[in-house]
Parts: C-alpha cells; sequence; structure tokens
C-alpha cells in the first residue's frame, strides 16, 4: 500500500515575468504574473496582495494558488477524455479543506497521528497558535485565515485551491478522489514559499514520519480525535451547527421566507471542514 501524507503541498511553479497592475503613489499592490510548472505549462496569475514579486523572477516557488473561474468538463469515457482541448488541466478533488493541511504541525494538532484514536483537538490550542503559523508560512503567509475553507485539487505536484463559488452547484455532488477535468481562466496567488525551512526540522521530521502512515479510505474527517465516515461526519457537523447557532442566536431558514438569509445548514466555513 503507498504512503500518503495528509500534508498538503504547494503547487511548485517558476516565476518568468512580473507585472504590476495597480500602482499609486509609488506603491504597487497588485501584479499580474507568468509562471511556468515544471511540465512547462505556462499559468497567468493574478496577486493582490503587493508582495514584492520582482525579487523572485526566474525562483522556483511553492504557490498557493486560488482558481477563480474555470471551465470544467465531465467526460464519460476515454474517448471524451482524448478530445479535451489540449489546455484542458487534470485534477484530482479533495474535499474542502482548511489552510492547516498545508503545515504540518497544526495538521498534528487538529488531526493528531492516523492511528490516535484518543487524541483531543484543542479548539483553543488551535486558535492560539495558528495564526502565527499562518502568517509565518513562506515568505508573506498562507493568505488564508485560520478557519477558511475552500475546496482543493490535487494537480500534479501539488493542491491548489478552488473558489468556493466557482461551480458552487456542482461542488456539493463532488466525492473525493473525483478525477476533474478544467481549464483555468482566472488563477489568484495567495501565498509563496521558497521552500527554506522556518521551522524546528527535528520536530517537523518526527512529525512527518507519523504523517505518512497510510489513510484508512472510510474516514472522511477526524474531529477531535474521532475518526467520522461521510455520513456519521454530515450528522455531527449538523449537530454542531445547531448548537452553535443556538449560542449565537442564529435562526435556521424558513423555506417560505425567502428574505430569510440564516442558514440551517452549517455554511463551509463554520468548521474546519
Amino acid at each position: 500500500m503507498s504512503q500518503e501524507s495528509p500534508l498538503f503541498n504547494a503547487l511548485a511553479l517558476t516565476i518568468k515575468q512580473v507585472t504590476p497592475t495597480l500602482e499609486k503613489d509609488e506603491k504597487i499592490y497588485a501584479h499580474q504574473i507568468i509562471a511556468v510548472s515544471d511540465a512547462g505549462r505556462r499559468f497567468t496569475l493574478k496577486e493582490r496582495r503587493g508582495l514584492p514579486m520582482q525579487k523572485y523572477v526566474g525562483q522556483k516557488l511553492q504557490c498557493i494558488i486560488e482558481i477563480l473561474d474555470a471551465q470544467f468538463f465531465f467526460p464519460a469515457n476515454k474517448k471524451e477524455i482524448d478530445a479535451l482541448p489540449a489546455t484542458t488541466l487534470k485534477g484530482i478533488y479533495q474535499w474542502k479543506e482548511t489552510g492547516y493541511k498545508f503545515i504540518p504541525e497544526l495538521i498534528r494538532m487538529v488531526e493528531g497521528a492516523l492511528d490516535d484514536e484518543d487524541h483531543d483537538y484543542d479548539e483553543d490550542e488551535y486558535e492560539e497558535k495558528a495564526p502565527e503559523y499562518f502568517a509565518n508560512w513562506g515568505e508573506f503567509g498562507l493568505g488564508l485565515d485560520i478557519y477558511q475553507t475552500k475546496p482543493m485539487i490535487k494537480m500534479g505536484n501539488g493542491v491548489c485551491l478552488l473558489n468556493e463559488y466557482c461551480q458552487e452547484e456542482l461542488i456539493d455532488e463532488w466525492e473525493y478522489g473525483q478525477e476533474l477535468y478544467f481549464i483555468p481562466k482566472t488563477l489568484l496567488l495567495r501565498g509563496i514559499h521558497t521552500g527554506k525551512l522556518k521551522y524546528n526540522p527535528i520536530k517537523t521530521s518526527s512529525n512527518l514520519k507519523e504523517l505518512g502512515k497510510p489513510q484508512d479510505p472510510n474516514v472522511y474527517k477526524i474531529h477531535k480525535g474521532k475518526k467520522h465516515t461521510e455520513a456519521e461526519w454530515k450528522i455531527k457537523e449538523q449537530e454542531l451547527w445547531e448548537e452553535y447557532a443556538k449560542k449565537n442566536n442564529i435562526r435556521p431558514n424558513n423555506p417560505d421566507d425567502k428574505k430569510d438569509n440564516h442558514p440551517s445548514t452549517p455554511p463551509s466555513r463554520f468548521l474546519l471542514d
């Protein structure tokens, strides 16, 4: 059985060209970036944080990429796959996940070792420590909030994010491990990493040995140390949402009231979904 780590890798891209697209008072607020993958695929990225990207031209970086818009295809057989445009990319759907999946220390904090049934996830500890890990990821931070969830797609050498409003009606029907075929239209660069470690390598290496253990395909989500199947998690998440809504005076939707905007089911950013 292959060893698959729950740790997500960012996409490895070489920066080829950087062009400022928003500048005011001699300060640059946004860029357009041309980057190339190891396979020679060319990507045009938007950057909206004002990162000093010129200094990274010619370098290979680990890039946190979010697909803001894309054209998806759903071929039914190999013949239809072969007929797709040459610019089509193939990815593997990884569910909606939170940015901590890119940080080994936080995976250990939230999920524990894969064989640890008694792991106790401490939400207070996560809220205390996660902001620093997110802020210190790579050169300028991960570019995500600590509870922000995104649909994620594994693409070759790494994992990219998918905007939750892109293909919104289809995402809920996708299954873990499903093959996706798409042509990106708009890509956002959220964060970059040169590959240089900022964490204690002794602690990190021991963590990664445990993270490399094979995953149980029946486990959909680990929450506070307990493993859940997909059906069990949907029930548990609904219970947690109802408890949260009650504490925060959020009333569920009335299906007959079109003006009522209070959700009756958990929103995508409610938990580490």
